[in-house]
Order: structure tokens, then C-alpha cells, then sequence
């Protein structure tokens, strides 16, 4: 029995589950079609509105075949790293990273407020302070005058921070330490 995933995808796979737990290719499939189709879920990521999911991929076999070949367990999807600016996930352009550099790369900038990523005001000290975030752990960078002097220092530890991903970059993908680098670029605010 085929059924349909928010209104497009076809799961034309049984099972896609084991023991009351779905398939981690299923579960992927099923996320990348969330992110792309479920308008609820994208008012509060609105960063994915206007992504879809290529013509192949609606199906959840042709998904599961490149999943197979390509999934890493605990790894995520990336849709934008290979290709710039990237709103569709399909196979030529999509690949899996560990989630720690996937989150490395998150912006968060619903969650940042009225300041540069990277900056924010400490009353105190009146000064704008610069911080950066890994792997859960945040780091205080420095104090400064201006939320774009503390802008720069984030952006500067952000790209000193990226080498430190570089060799594993490299062994996922040649292309893939470029689009780190350009992910982090397009952060930095003139």
C-alpha cells in the first residue's frame, strides 16, 4: 500500500519500521519533507520556506537507494553546503555531516535579537560582547565598543574554528571545506 507524506511524498516501502522505531532512512525522508512541505513547521524555520524536494526524491525508494549508499548513522542531510544557496534537496546535491558541523554552521538568526550574529550588549560592562558557540559550549571572544567590532571578532573565531574541521571536511567530500567556508562567509555582516 502506497501512502502519501505531507501531501506529496509516496512511501512506496514496507516496513519502515522495527520494533515501534522508524528506519533512519525513513526518518530522513521523512524530516526533508517536513522542512520542505509542512507550512507550520516552516513559520518557525522560516529559513526553509521555498525549499522542495526533487521530483525522484518524493518517493521514498528512490530516496532510500541513495540513503543507503550515502547515509552515515547520527549524521543529517545538508542541502546548501555543496551548492550555494541551494533550495532543493536532490542526490547530485545533498550530503551527510556529522551534526556538530552542521550545527557549527546554524546562524540562528530568529534567536539572535537586535545585533550582528555573534554580538550582544552587556549592561555592566557597557560594552558589546562577542561569543561563539560549539558543540553546546559557548566561548567569550572579547569586550568591545561597537556591535560590528564584536561582529568580526565572532566572524574571525567562527573561520579559525572552521580549520578545525577541514580534515574531516575533506575526507567526507573535496568540494565540502569550500562550502564551510562560504556558509560562514555569508554570515558575516557589512
Amino acid at each position: 500500500m502506497v501512502s502519501k507524506v505531507f501531501g506529496v511524498g509516496l512511501n512506496d516501502v514496507a516496513p519502515i519500521s522495527e520494533n515501534g522505531r522508524h528506519f533512519d532512512s525513513y526518518t530522513a525522508w521523512k524530516n526533508m519533507l517536513k522542512r520542505c512541505y509542512d507550512l507550520k513547521w516552516q513559520e518557525k524555520n522560516p529559513t526553509y520556506k521555498g525549499c522542495s524536494v526533487c521530483n525522484a526524491w518524493l518517493v521514498f525508494s528512490a530516496f532510500k537507494k541513495w540513503f543507503d549508499l550515502n547515509g552515515v548513522t547520527g549524521w543529517q542531510i545538508d542541502k546548501d553546503l555543496l551548492t550555494t544557496g541551494n533550495k532543493i534537496y536532490s542526490p547530485d546535491r545533498c550530503i551527510f555531516v556529522p551534526k556538530s558541523l552542521n550545527t557549527f554552521l546554524t546562524a540562528h538568526g530568529a534567536h539572535r535579537g537586535a545585533y550582528p550574529i555573534g554580538a550582544h550588549y552587556h549592561k555592566d560592562k557597557r560594552k558589546f560582547m562577542a561569543q561563539i558557540s560549539v558543540d553546546g559550549v559557548r566561548e567569550q571572544i572579547g569586550a568591545y565598543d561597537s556591535p560590528r567590532e564584536a561582529h568580526l571578532a565572532w566572524f574571525n573565531r567562527k573561520i579559525e574554528l572552521a580549520y578545525e574541521y577541514k580534515e574531516l571536511c575533506d575526507s567526507i567530500d573535496p568540494r565540502l571545506f569550500e562550502g564551510v567556508l562560504r556558509k560562514i562567509h555569508s554570515m558575516k555582516e557589512v
